[in-house]
């Protein structure tokens, strides 16, 4: 073959193309002269479909004679994002700022986000590579003392990336951990359980789009560097201890997909992901029917006297815990420190109704301590007795 026979075949062919997009233009363009309404719109639609084969063609036509021929084509180049436009910018972060707030503080979510995807194929964009590129994580906060048997422990996250991030707090279950206050030095453990619930996925509509629609709608959205909160339903223990929370990222459940402005819109299928974590200090009296508790000062410091209400077996036995335990709180109820009261095998033998035994406090308050709360766990699970906590401010003097 004539080695230059390709080349020349290679420009030929892109000349032929070249001018079929300019009969197309001439087409739409003649469409959009015309004096049939219904005719100026199928022109419009021509023109959407060759701005992304022919963009700079297309908004040469913003310089054409006819005023109307101009705002049709000027519309064009706005909704699918050849110009940048102020208003479409400025209502884009409106609807954004709407967003920004619970779902259920607006019936009228569903149509924002109608609205927000008709702003044209820079807007849905946006927010398919949002769904898909944000980027959020726990925020880390002191831990604050609650009671036992709380209802509702908020959690936060806050939007680590530079998109927004879209978030839905229902997505989320929750697990527990309580770790006792008399875990013993070099252990880590606790208990395991659920705290709120997972919410399946809207599937509401007739079609794909509807149903996108529908699930964006349910969907919180954290612009850059903002923060969400999420509470969870259930009850923390009703014993005292360490309460460390954990929010788990569910699956979606199904394929969610559509169109918007030639812009697919896919729901992410991400695995479970450790999303936000937060420790809350259940601490409280507790009533119990069989023992009774009380914070004794002693010439050397602090014990725990506790009375049987029945008579009691030994306390379970354990390597990791202390059944005697303390937790320190310093200035406006911050948690310092918890631990074991290093009790021997002889204090946490059994009881005879009405016997008083009295432990005392071996470890060292850490400096700052302004409140005392000394306790027993007789098996780890349900029999626990709380003294009420001791003031050492008011015990200094």
């Amino acid at each position: 073959m004539n080695r230059f026979a390709l080349p020349v075949f290679l420009a030929l062919a892109a000349c032929a193309a070249a001018d079929e997009i300019d009969d197309r233009i001439q087409a739409a363009v003649a469409r959009l002269e015309s004096e049939d309404a219904a005719e100026r719109d199928g022109g419009e639609i021509d023109l959407e479909e060759l701005a992304a084969e022919a963009p700079e063609k297309v908004k040469a036509l913003l310089r054409h004679a006819d005023p109307e021929v101009c705002a049709r084509v000027e519309r064009v180049c706005r909704k699918t994002g050849l110009v940048k436009s102020p208003e479409v910018d400025r209502r884009r972060e409106e609807i954004f700022r709407e967003l920004a707030f619970s779902a259920k503080e607006s019936p009228l979510r569903e149509e924002l986000v109608r609205e927000l995807l008709d702003l044209g194929p820079r807007t849905a964009a946006l927010v398919a590579r949002e769904l898909h590129e944000g980027k959020y994580a726990g925020v880390a906060e002191r831990p604050a003392v609650i009671a036992p048997e709380s209802k509702g422990v908020t959690l936060r996250v806050r939007n680590t990336g530079a998109l927004g991030c879209w978030f839905r707090p229902e997505r989320h279950v929750v697990v527990q951990d309580l770790q006792p206050f008399g875990i013993r030095p070099g252990n880590a453990t606790g208990w395991g359980g659920g705290l709120g619930g997972i919410v399946m996925l809207r599937q509401g509509g007739s079609t794909p789009e509807d149903r996108v629609v529908a699930h964006l709608a349910g969907l919180t959205r954290v612009p850059p560097g903002g923060t969400a909160d999420f509470g969870t339903s259930g009850r923390v223990p009703g014993r005292c201890g360490v309460l460390n929370l954990t929010g788990l990222r569910m699956n979606y459940a199904g394929k969610l997909e559509a169109e918007f402005q030639g812009v697919t819109l896919k729901l992410p299928e991400t695995d479970p992901q450790c999303a936000p974590g937060t420790r809350r200090i259940v601490l409280g009296p507790t009533e119990s029917e069989h023992l009774a508790a009380v914070a004794v000062r002693q010439d050397d410091g602090w014990a725990l006297e506790i009375t049987a209400l029945d008579d009691r077996p030994a306390a379970e036995e354990s390597d990791t815990y202390d059944n005697f335990w303390w937790a320190a709180l310093g200035e406006n109820e911050a948690w310092l420190a918890s631990g074991a009261m290093e009790s021997t095998k002889e204090e946490r033998a059994a009881l005879k109704k009405g016997e008083l035994r009295r432990v005392p406090l071996r470890a060292e308050i850490p400096e700052g301590s302004r409140h005392l709360w000394l306790g027993y766990d007789e098996n780890f699970k349900d029999v626990q007795a709380v003294a009420d906590p001791v003031s050492l401010e008011e015990n200094k003097k």
